[in-house]
């Protein structure tokens, strides 16, 4: 972003069902294969079958590289308020307008990025 002169700059921060997964990972540990059968215990992630098994992998990998008590930690953190939070300081930082969505609160999405949000990796529209 240091090269560019932004308008507006669009946060999107991943879906529940995500957060879901994450929370999967949280309780069954670093095995993809314990976070599938845990998640799979939930209709509405059973529904995103392969989706939930890539998310699944990508989120293991986050989790190996990190302590209990860090995931823990994560585990409290509301991403979406955090980044509204931090709204002021990122206009004035890039003297832009921040728009903060919720991945799955069907978001102003010029770009199609929404989708690419996975939890503590926000997706990012700059235009």
């Amino acid at each position: 972003m240091t090269d560019t002169d932004p308008e507006t700059i669009r946060v999107y921060v991943a879906a529940d069902w995500k957060r879901a997964v994450f929370d999967a990972v949280r309780e069954a540990g670093a095995d993809v294969g314990a976070v599938m059968s845990e998640a799979m215990q939930q209709d509405h992630l059973r529904e995103r079958g392969d989706a939930v098994n890539d998310l699944a992998g990508e989120l293991v990998e986050f989790a190996r590289e990190r302590d209990e008590e860090t995931l823990d930690t994560l585990g409290d953190v509301d991403e979406l308020a955090v980044y509204e939070g931090a709204r002021d300081f990122f206009e004035r930082a890039f003297n832009a307008t921040v728009e903060v969505y919720a991945e799955d609160a069907d978001p102003t999405d010029p770009g199609g990025k929404a989708d690419q949000a996975v939890p503590f990796r926000p997706a990012v529209h700059i235009e």
